[in-house]
């Protein structure tokens, strides 16, 4: 949104996909802390997922409440 050609307000897509560029190697076992792990996408936007997600996966996050909703293939 624009007011006398200044940008006043953005609205974000509901979903958007990001790169994981930092993720913690899940180890066995680990399911009983809830089987979740924070990573750091490329925005440096931090993230809660499940333990198989690992460096350079491309995961869908809702925008609104950051939370991970699923990985994505290629």
């Amino acid at each position: 949104m624009f007011w006398e050609q200044t940008p006043i307000d953005i609205k974000l897509p509901t979903k958007m996909i990001f790169t994981v560029s930092e993720a913690e190697r899940a180890e066995r076992g680990d399911t009983v802390s809830g089987a979740t792990k924070v990573i750091t996408c490329e925005t440096g936007l931090k993230v809660k997922v499940p333990l198989f997600i690992k460096q350079g996966d491309r995961i869908l996050v809702n925008t609104e409440t950051r939370e991970y909703q699923e990985r994505v293939n290629s």
